[in-house]
């Protein structure tokens, strides 16, 4: 078997993190591979392994032509069984060219769950064209493959898996806390970029109103994005509202938190499956979420952690105070997270799938069954 992948970058992020996991596996178990990057950044997951082939291409309206040329002659040359996509784009450009050459192809783009597409942009082109022309279509949620509208016949889901040596040989509780000169017993944490997809002014409306009546409790802001600045500005007059930027030991501070939140903005994202939420719930921490898109294949409402509507601080509050004066039911609902992702959610449950896929759309099995 031999696999070209397709992506946009090999940077951080759960997409990223995601794939640098699947090529890990594959590479120990001796399956070929060689890669298509359209942006030349290579420092994250593959170092220097010599078998790993890395092909760079520049995204651009005048390389279109030459890219396409390139993909074609690397086809011809290295024979791939499967073409594995992740990029809307490369879907875009490849897929069309893939099936002249007789190649399997997945499209493996769809990584959330939108309430709506507009039907007349780029995305709904792609999913119509991915639709009809892709063998398989993944995505990391059944809300993703909804939402695109995905062919039942061609799409399949295959949910994150976490590997667990990432919440490994973490730093002390007390080494965060005194790094981030944090004095209070308790802490409150949302991880997520500053972004419009996520609704951190809810988050910390909230934080500022428990604040005034409670001065037990931290809340961290932990990421970075192009709306920090301005976000920071308007919350940033209390030592109990930590923004912490970009952090390379973020499951760390995850572990300081008593309770975890993620809260989306749905008018402009649908989550897939949040990696953050995953990983708070691998160690323990009772969640709190935004209803909609794929979190609900993840928390289960009442048992690991609270699904409530969007942009609402009242109940964001009402929740957040819960957890934190019922510490014996958030250690209940934490045990119980811990669990889901430990059955439902690791990276070998994740990997095995994709193996499975790969050797079923090569053989023409029935997929949908496994």
């Amino acid at each position: 078997m031999k696999i070209l992948f397709i992506t946009d970058a090999l940077k951080f992020g759960g997409k990223e993190r995601r794939f640098g996991e699947l090529l890990k596996y594959l590479l120990e178990r001796k399956i070929n591979y060689e890669i298509i990057v359209f942006n030349k950044n290579k420092e994250i997951f593959l170092g220097d392994d010599e078998r790993i082939k890395i092909h760079f291409l520049e995204r651009n309206k005048k390389n279109i032509i030459k890219n396409l040329v390139y993909f074609y002659k690397l086809c011809r040359r290295i024979r791939p069984d499967i073409v594995h996509s992740w990029y809307s784009i490369a879907t875009l450009y490849f897929l069309p060219l893939s099936k002249l050459l007789r190649i399997k192809f997945i499209d493996s783009r769809v990584s959330g769950a939108p309430k709506t597409i507009n039907i007349v942009s780029n995305q709904m082109l792609i999913s119509m064209m991915s639709n009809s022309l892709s063998d398989i279509i993944l995505a990391n949620s059944k809300a993703g493959l909804k939402a695109f509208r995905v062919n039942r016949k061609k799409g399949y889901c295959i949910h994150n898996g976490l590997n667990f040596d990432r919440i490994e040989n973490l730093d002390t509780i007390n080494e965060v806390k005194s790094k981030w000169k944090i004095k209070t017993k308790l802490v409150v944490g949302m991880v997520a970029t500053f972004s419009n997809q996520k609704d951190y002014q809810t988050y910390l409306q909230t934080a500022d109103s428990i604040l005034k009546t409670r001065s037990d409790i931290t809340f961290l802001a932990v990421g970075d994005g192009p709306l920090r600045a301005k976000i920071m500005k308007e919350f940033s007059d209390t030592d109990k509202i930590i923004f912490t930027g970009w952090c390379d030991k973020v499951e760390s501070i995850m572990n300081i938190c008593n309770v975890g939140v993620l809260l989306t903005n749905p008018d402009i994202h649908g989550e897939g499956i949040p990696n953050a939420l995953v990983e708070f719930m691998a160690l323990r921490k009772p969640v709190i979420a935004t209803k909609g898109g794929g979190t609900a294949e993840l928390v289960i409402e009442g048992e690991s952690g609270y699904l409530i509507e969007p942009k609402n601080p009242d109940l964001l509050n009402e929740k957040i105070i819960y957890f934190i004066d019922n510490p014996e039911i958030a250690t209940n609902f934490g045990v119980n997270g811990k669990k889901i992702i430990e059955t439902h959610f690791n990276i070998t449950k994740m990997e095995r799938k994709f193996h499975q896929l790969y050797l079923a759309a090569l053989n023409e099995n029935d997929y949908q069954s496994m």
